[in-house]
């Protein structure tokens, strides 16, 4: 493993962050929609496909040379023009997913405690920051990770259980038949969420990991697990009709609690501990996007890693500016382009295995 690289650890602790960014966007409210009641069943059942995508991954990824990162990978597997070509749309698309991260996370200050407020200083500011953090070296991301893990953690199992008590049961169950089948439906947000996470975590490093893929699928069913328990907790409380009904539906619920009966209001606590996911995720979509590009462009990492963050905040001021074109990229544009990606990755590698290039 290259210095400058990730543990394999680290690298997880890291992923479980950015999970959390998306997650709360994506998944209460959009589940809640196609699935109805069984919201809460539909992240375990996507976990065999999960873990199919991530073992694909693992076994794919086998057969890189010691050093190897993902660009360089690819360019083996389909050669220098086709491989250089994938690595430049791939790294295009984490510039626009960090802009559109850097809005998202302006678009929840904004619905959730400054609804007066305009989303460009938030960009902005964020913008800034984390194109110095992507601009340094991976393992600062990933320290920063292990460290505010659990404290997010601490906070989600708190809320969770302050939650619990007033979960209505009839609002989850019975479960009938038909109800197979809604969530069924109800799995696509939280296999785009958690392979994305994968996705990017394949772009910022490639630690070398002996033994089974036990750890890896431990890591993803624990994931699914926890959104198991968020869609538990949100369901239970609202009904699927106005969890799908809302925008931010975790952080309705956090304003809705009252902790030691006393201590009400705490929604702006947990939005702001929700900037580091946020954060994260930019820098890593950046450096990620910087690692790409330099391969194509020949240029090094880090100056890239800058001129994109300052392209993504300049992106984020002009996206979803009305409420259906956010809408529109959330639900819609997003999520497929991040799903046909992370699904043409290992098929560019299956080509290259095909090739007897890997």
């Amino acid at each position: 493993m290259r210095k400058q690289d990730l543990s394999a650890p680290e690298l997880r602790a890291l992923g479980a962050v950015l999970l959390l960014a998306p997650v709360m966007r994506l998944y209460p409210a959009r589940t809640a929609a196609l699935a109805g009641q069984a919201a809460w069943l539909s992240p375990l059942l996507a976990l065999p496909v999960l873990l199919v995508y991530g073992w694909l991954l693992r076994y794919l990824l086998a057969g890189r040379l010691p050093g190897e990162d993902a660009p360089a990978l690819l360019r083996r597997a389909l050669g220098e023009r086709a491989g250089g070509a994938a690595a430049f749309v791939i790294g295009l698309f984490f510039l626009f997913y960090a802009a559109f991260t850097l809005r998202s996370g302006a678009q929840r200050f904004i619905t959730t405690i400054f609804p007066q407020a305009k989303p460009t200083p938030f960009v902005l500011s964020m913008g800034a920051l984390a194109a110095l953090a992507a601009a340094g070296p991976i393992r600062a991301l990933g320290r920063c990770g292990k460290v505010i893990l659990p404290l997010l953690l601490l906070a989600l199992g708190f809320v969770l259980l302050a939650a619990l008590p007033s979960v209505r049961v009839d609002n989850l169950l019975p479960l009938r038949p038909r109800d197979a089948l809604s969530a069924l439906r109800g799995t696509s947000p939280s296999i785009d969420a958690v392979a994305l996470v994968l996705f990017v975590s394949l772009f910022l490093s490639m630690p070398e990991e002996p033994g089974r893929f036990a750890a890896g699928a431990g890591w993803i069913a624990l994931l699914c697990l926890q959104l198991s328990l968020l869609g538990i907790a949100l369901v239970g409380n609202f009904g699927a009709e106005l969890t799908a009904s809302l925008q931010r539906p975790f952080f309705y619920l956090v304003r809705n609690l009252v902790f030691f009966q006393d201590v009400e209001r705490v929604e702006a606590l947990v939005v702001a501990l929700w900037v580091f996911p946020d954060f994260l995720l930019v820098s890593c979509s950046l450096f990620a996007c910087a690692r790409c590009l330099s391969a194509v462009l020949k240029r090094p990492e880090r100056p890239l890693a800058a001129l994109g963050g300052a392209a993504a905040a300049l992106l984020g001021c002009f996206l979803g500016r009305s409420a259906g074109s956010y809408t529109a990229l959330s639900e819609r544009i997003v999520p497929l382009v991040g799903m046909s990606l992370a699904l043409l990755l290992p098929l560019c590698l299956l080509l290259g295995r095909w090739r007897k290039k890997i």
